[in-house]
Formats: structure tokens, C-alpha cells, sequence
């Protein structure tokens, strides 16, 4: 699941308004959004609504909003995703299917309730004809299990789906709240430090290793990634575009390539890419030249990231 919007609305526009006329309490697009354990989103109208209230959190996607926008003719100066209410617009999941179920989403749990119905106050805030289109597609409601935050676009949305379970990797002081951590054993000596550790952390198990730094990565280049996926080498990985070198970050670690990544840290060549150019890697073809292209600070990697939602 990819998180591309985040809402919130400190109060109430179409609930509990039938016969009179709409609120006009802003909606505010966030960043990221604070989950409170059977409470709901701090700031946001639903907070503390009543105990085990059903639609502590709304899900959308973004695929069914674009198809609707299309379907019904919404103009595209008119295409505003906020419209919805609804607080987290999705992408590369079905929602129906979570009805029921138990999911897990940047490390913050939730419960799928019940499908979010529409109602007739969505003619007016889309389009006419919009809660007809909706009925049956309306979204998801969810209860949130565990405490935590969501984050607009994080690399654990691209890998829930392809993953047994997600882990940051982290040196001391990195340490972010809210997500499971695997932590540097070898003094936070750069990339291969978390990739040793994890393996060590967990034997017996293959690694999907994924910079936090690239907001350009996107699922189809992973799923690409996995489905090329070769057990029988030590690593499967990406050529780099620009010089045809392995993208050690962006790649699969087999259990077997732990001896060679021990091997180099003790030696001190504490370069991932060295062993992954060092041992029998599978290298594929990059399908989109940028796709891995890293930022070098937060400034750019959010101007990287709106530069791909304009």
C-alpha cells in the first residue's frame, strides 16, 4: 500500500447536517498524520467520537478516485481528492478485501471495519452522480489498533506488499518512533553495516534492501525487481544507468552472501557494492533511468517527491 494523500478536518461539513447546509471547516492536506490507538487522528474531526467507533480512519484509492473523476466528467481544474473526506487516499491495494481483516500499514495497525458508503452530500462536494459511482466503492473504514504515524509516500508503503515484515535500519540516535527497528551492531559504518546486522538479526532469510532516499522508486520497479529475483545467486540488483555498476540499494540479499558482506566489513572495504560486484549477483536492466535517483538532503527530496504528484 502507497500512502499519496493525507487529510484531515477539524470539523464537521456533511455529518450531521442533513436538512441544513454544509460546514465550511477547512480540509487540511498533511505530510504526515498522528494515529491514536481506538481514538482515531489527533486534530482530526472523528477524535474521540465515541468508544469503538467504527471510522476512526477512512481509506480511499486513488485508482477508483481517478476512474470516478473520469467516468463522471469531473474537469481536471476540478479534480480535488480532498473532496472525498475521506483521510488517506491509497494506491496498489484493494481496500474491499481488508474488510475484516487485521493490516499493517508503515507499522501502525488497523482493523478493516466495513466499507466507508457514500452519501448524497458527495454530488455536491464532486460531481453529480458521484454517490452513485461510489456505492459499493466507497472506501474503507478502519479502527486503529496501535499508535503510530503515517507518512505520505515512505518506502514502507512500496514494500508492505512484496514483504514477510518491514524493518528500518538505523544507527544510535536514528531511532524513529512508530517503526520496528533493526539497529547498526557494527557502529553505524554505512549501508553494509545495516545489511550484515539485519542478517544477523535474522538468519536464514533474504533481504529486499530499499534506500530511504529515493523518492522516485515506485512498485512496479520492485515488483520487477522480485519477479527477476534469481535464489540461486547471492544477490539480485539493478544496473546503475550511469555507469553500469550495481545498485546495492536498491536489491536482493540471499542468506548465502553473509560470509562476503562479513568478510568486508572486518576488512575494511565497507562498500556493498564491491561485493555485490565481487560475487555471483544477477544485475538487471533499470526499466526507468531515474527510478533510483537519491536526494542528498530533505529540502530536495521533497522537491523530488511533488515534483512527480504536480
Amino acid at each position: 500500500m502507497k500512502i499519496r494523500h493525507l487529510f484531515i478536518s477539524p470539523g464537521h461539513n456533511f455529518f450531521g447536517h442533513h436538512g441544513q447546509p454544509p460546514g465550511t471547516y477547512p480540509v487540511e492536506e498533511r505530510d504526515e498524520i498522528e494515529c491514536a490507538a481506538g481514538s482515531g487522528i489527533r486534530g482530526d474531526r472523528f477524535f474521540d467520537f465515541k468508544p469503538d467507533y467504527k471510522g476512526q480512519i477512512t481509506f480511499f484509492a486513488w485508482e477508483d478516485l481517478v476512474r470516478m473523476w473520469d467516468e463522471i466528467g469531473v474537469p481536471d481544474d476540478q479534480r480535488d481528492p480532498s473532496a472525498t473526506r475521506r483521510n488517506v487516499i491509497t494506491e496498489d491495494v484493494d481496500l474491499q478485501a481488508l474488510i475484516g481483516k487485521e493490516f499493517s500499514v508503515q507499522g501502525v495497525r488497523f482493523l478493516g471495519v466495513e466499507e466507508c458508503r457514500p452519501c448524497y452530500w458527495m454530488n455536491g462536494a464532486i460531481r453529480p452522480g458521484a454517490e452513485d459511482w461510489m456505492k459499493g466503492r466507497g472506501g474503507l473504514r478502519a479502527s486503529i489498533l496501535t499508535s503510530g504515524q503515517l507518512k505520505v509516500g515512505a518506502c514502507f508503503d512500496l514494500l508492505t506488499p512484496l514483504c514477510q515484515s518491514v524493518w528500518v535500519s538505523a544507527r544510535a540516535g536514528q531511532a524513529r518512533e512508530g517503526f520496528p527497528l533493526l539497529m547498526d551492531r557494527y557502529g553505524g559504518r554505512g549501508p553494509l553495516d545495516g545489511i550484515l546486522s539485519a542478517m544477523e538479526a535474522h538468519p536464514g532469510h533474504a533481504w529486499l534492501v530499499v534506500a530511504c532516499d529515493m523518492p522516485r522508486l515506485d512498485a512496479q520497479t520492485l515488483r520487477l525487481l522480485v519477479a527477476r529475483r534469481d535464489p540461486s545467486r547471492l544477490a539480485t540488483a539493478f544496473r546503475s544507468p550511469y555507469d553500469h555498476r550495481p545498485e546495492p540499494l536498491c536489491a536482493i540479499y540471499e542468506p548465502a552472501i553473509e560470509p562476503a558482506l562479513r568478510r568486508a566489513l572486518e576488512g575494511g572495504r565497507a562498500s556493498a557494492r564491491d561485493v555485490l560486484m565481487g560475487n555471483d549477483s544477477l544485475l538487471l536492466d533499470l526499466p526507468d533511468a531515474q527510478a533510483l535517483d537519491n536526494a542528498n538532503d530533505p529540502a530536495e527530496y521533497e522537491e523530488m517527491r511533488h515534483d512527480l504528484q504536480a
